[in-house]
């Protein structure tokens, strides 16, 4: 089984690769994007913004223009710890506390708040993170769980790449069959297991008390975002949790067109949240009127996830 830094050669030597699981937008995306072992990046993709603009001023700006969004969280107790994390976090990684890195703390401060015995028992996954920051964060708020990040392999070379520097001294396991998975699982030297989104299988039958998406699956044919669904229905355990956020409605570059109410979802799935996403349908800049609103609304939704009995 390849770990910690096997596994990251190993990532950037596949990158060119093709993948089956690999949707038209992100055939297009990854001609674009490339990065390496140590985190180094060329081209812009899609997965978030990073700023190395840490200076104190831009810090400054970045606290001014995030108010609206800490008013978002007045109803969210864990949210100023949620933030410590993120902040953590950003300075491992030597960037700026973002808007993407805020709002990925405030998902986390909602799941925690309606979850206020954490995850459970079992592992975290994170289906499609954007340069490790919710792998990050799930570790540090709940470092007695594992985290399997599961993504395409250029995206998840990044997000396994910025995770280590986020995570000193993570022990990273990247499993390639069955056998492989269950030793990562049962071994406590293994805090990350990172798994190709090719080998999605692996999480078939695994225990998983919460799993995350935030912005990936709006960029997934549905064949690929069914079986996902599949998969956490196969979960053993006492409960799945399920934090999904994503778009209404997205169209690919071939015209194809995925939307959030078309997801396997059932009647029977518990849902804790169901709403528009109040912090993703604004952005703000540096220049008048420093805030505007996405054209494109974003949906989340929180729900236990109902598993059919075996």
């Amino acid at each position: 089984m390849l770990r910690n830094e096997d596994a990251l050669a190993t990532l950037e030597a596949a990158a060119n690769q093709p993948e089956t699981n690999r949707s038209s937008f992100w055939d297009v995306e990854v001609e674009n994007f490339r990065v390496a072992a140590d985190g180094t990046r060329t081209g812009v993709a899609c997965i978030g913004n990073i700023s190395r603009k840490t200076g104190r001023l831009y810090t400054l700006m970045h606290r001014v223009l995030q108010l609206p969004f800490r008013y978002m969280a007045r109803g969210l107790p864990d949210y100023a710890d949620c933030e410590r994390l993120g902040r953590i976090i950003a300075k491992r990684q030597e960037r700026q506390y973002t808007s993407d890195m805020m709002r990925q703390a405030l998902s986390l401060a909602l799941i925690r708040h309606h979850l206020p015995d954490g995850p459970g028992a079992g592992a975290n996954l994170v289906i499609g993170d954007g340069y490790g920051v919710m792998t990050s964060l799930l570790r540090l708020a709940w470092p007695d769980n594992k985290t399997i990040v599961v993504n395409l392999t250029i995206p998840l070379l990044a997000d396994l790449a910025f995770a280590s520097q986020a995570l000193p001294g993570m022990r990273l396991a990247m499993p390639a069959n069955m056998d492989e998975m269950a030793e990562a699982l049962g071994d406590p030297a293994v805090d990350v297991i990172g798994i190709r989104a090719d080998d999605a299988g692996l999480l078939e039958g695994v225990q998983i008390g919460l799993a995350v998406n935030i912005h990936s699956m709006q960029e997934m044919d549905m064949t690929v975002i069914a079986e996902y669904f599949r998969l956490l229905r196969s979960s053993t355990g006492e409960r799945t949790a399920f934090y999904c956020c994503n778009r209404v409605q997205k169209k690919f570059y071939d015209d194809t067109e995925i939307r959030f109410d078309a997801f396997p979802w059932r009647d029977d799935d518990k849902l804790l949240v169901d709403e528009t996403c109040p912090w993703t349908e604004w952005l703000y800049g540096p220049k008048p009127p420093f805030w505007t609103r996405m054209p494109n609304p974003v949906h989340h939704r929180l729900a236990l996830i109902y598993r059919p009995v075996a």
